[in-house]
């Protein structure tokens, strides 16, 4: 801001700014950051010299990060499982990180062999919204969809279906739960494992993506990243699996 002229009297200078976290490798969760900020001017005594007074303290900011995890199992079918039984499943998923996991992306595509999802039903603890918004999220906002099989997909949030946004926020604490049922198709055979994963990308803020907006994403390789490795930079994914053997 250029230089201040002397005060004929005891003054101040307040400078308020804003800076921005940088997407490095070193900001991990919980690392904190030290501002030292310190005034110069010109000796009034020494005009070739220069004093330096430090601030009596520096503060400290600490990083936040959110960790997503996704656990999936099967409640009910497991035993026994053959072409045309009912197998129940669910898969949650938590945030135990320190701030929003924005632009959370869940989906579940059935492995070939099973279909036809139906008694959908989902809970919810703590901040679970729309991305970009204060809508919580409801049972409405998660349908059954067709990706290669007969009704084979949950997918949660889609605008083309008339919801604000087609990710969701989980705040720090939260989790998401969704219940359903498929059916073992007739095409398996005996021995066969089906295994159903459940991958949810995710990014530190509701904006990313927009230009000029720094954040954290899965970009370093999308569907192959683990967000427990603090040694990949863009790690926001997580993941959970559960299998189901067919009768032999």
């Amino acid at each position: 801001f250029g230089d201040v002229a002397t005060a004929s009297s005891a003054a101040e200078i307040v400078v308020r700014y804003t800076v921005t976290v940088a997407n490095v490798i070193a900001n991990q969760n919980n690392a904190t950051r030290v501002n030292a900020a310190a005034a110069l001017y010109e000796d009034p005594n020494d005009a070739a010299s220069t004093v330096t007074v430090a601030a009596p303290t520096n503060p400290t900011v600490r990083v936040g990060e959110p960790n997503l995890g996704v656990a999936k199992s099967i409640t009910a079918g497991a035993t026994g499982a053959d072409a045309g039984n009912s197998v129940d499943w669910s898969f949650t998923v938590s945030n135990t990180g320190t701030t929003t996991a924005y632009r959370s992306d869940v989906r579940d595509v059935l492995p070939a062999g099973l279909f036809n999802i139906v008694n959908v039903g989902i809970a919810t603890s703590g901040s679970v919204t729309l991305n970009g918004t204060a809508t919580p999220l409801t049972l409405a906002n998660v349908r059954v969809k067709t990706t290669v099989n007969s009704n084979d997909t949950i997918e949660v949030a889609d605008t083309a279906q008339g919801d604000a946004s087609d990710t969701i926020a989980i705040a720090p604490g939260a989790s998401l739960t969704i219940t359903f049922r498929s059916t073992v198709m007739n095409t398996v055979t005996p021995g066969q494992v089906l295994t159903n994963t459940v991958r949810v990308p995710y990014a530190s803020r509701a904006d990313c993506g927009q230009p000029g907006v720094v954040c954290r994403d899965n970009s370093s390789n999308p569907g192959g990243v683990d967000d427990d490795d603090d040694a990949q930079l863009n790690n926001y994914e997580a993941s959970g699996s559960a299998s189901l053997t067919i009768r032999s």
